[in-house]
């Protein structure tokens, strides 16, 4: 590119174009040329020498032709991706060479565990032989053994009939015996109907005697509950009692405090006898009054402290 735009610098600059930068511009435009040119040569001889191509092949060829029709195509961009085709082929190859030898591993490992498994079983073969020719013999010794223990049972059964005798004679003793024990036990079980009837007997009072004990324990607890409710009467009045008191101690005070504010009255109207006569006269008579209310205080309040100390020892006693 820089070659091209000086050589057009040149030939359209004010100077007059020399020979040699003619030149030098008709080679460079020249040398694209020549790359298309080797291009189709390879093209040509891909085609005609390897004729046998996949579709894929054909594709990839018809695109690097498209990418060579371009005004500005790189020919080492095209050179490069057919380099890059044939070693993705080569790889190609050279995988299925590899499944191939692989699959004949396998079908090697395949046919030596088959010729294994064959010497395998020959050695079974041969060890079932042997196993039955000792067979044969073990059978010939309990054939032997059979036919003695044939004789030997023969011996047995006539112990066994002699023996048989004197089991006959010896059951009928045990009949014998057996007759007295159920005499015996005819009388155990009468004795055993009569300990059921007092058994019986037996739980019938112990059912009364549980039912008064049930009886007993129920008015137990109804007195306790009644216990636990004439307390909780007597807290409450002796509750009440200390309200009232403290309700009269309060009445007491403020009638205190009246008294002393009459008092107080009482002086100064002592000094003013002429004018407060008649006050005075009334007074008199409140007062006396309200001694008779103090006086009535005083016999309730005494009642009600001995009524109060009355109580409080029978809740102490309770």
């Amino acid at each position: 590119v820089q070659v091209r735009s000086l050589s057009i610098s040149g030939c359209d600059g004010k100077r007059d174009p020399s020979p040699f930068s003619l030149l030098h511009y008709n080679f460079t435009l020249f040398l694209p040329v020549k790359g298309i040119i080797h291009v189709m040569y390879f093209f040509f001889f891909f085609f005609f020498f390897f004729p046998p191509i996949s579709k894929a092949d054909k594709e990839f060829v018809w695109s690097l032709w498209k990418n060579l029709q371009v005004s500005k195509s790189d020919l080492t961009q095209t050179v490069s991706l057919v380099v890059e085709r044939e070693n993705q082929k080569a790889e190609v190859k050279d995988r299925s060479i590899l499944e191939i030898l692989h699959a004949k591993d396998r079908k090697m490992e395949h046919v030596s565990l088959e010729h294994q498994e064959i010497n395998s079983l020959m050695q079974r073969k041969s060890a079932v032989d042997e196993e039955n020719a000792r067979l044969k013999n073990e059978f010939c010794n309990l054939n032997r053994k059979f036919k003695d223990k044939s004789q030997e049972l023969k011996d047995t059964k006539e112990c066994a009939q002699k023996k048989e005798e004197q089991n006959r004679l010896v059951i009928k003793n045990l009949e014998e015996e057996k007759k007295g024990l159920n005499i015996c036990c005819a009388d155990l079980l009468s004795d055993l109907e009569k300990l059921r009837k007092q058994e019986a007997q037996w739980k019938k009072t112990k059912s009364g005697n549980n039912i008064r004990i049930k009886a007993i324990d129920r008015k137990i607890n109804e007195d306790r509950k009644l216990l636990i409710y004439n307390k909780i009467i007597c807290i409450q009045i002796l509750t009440e009692i200390i309200v009232l008191f403290l309700d009269f101690s309060l009445f007491l005070v403020f009638n205190r405090k009246e008294l002393e504010e009459i008092q107080n009255l009482c002086r100064q109207n002592i000094e003013d006898r002429t004018q407060q006569a008649e006050l005075i006269k009334q007074l008199e008579a409140l007062n006396a009054d309200t001694q008779k209310v103090l006086q009535d205080q005083e016999y309730a309040h005494t009642a009600k402290t001995t009524y109060q100390k009355v109580c409080y020892s029978i809740v102490i006693k309770l």
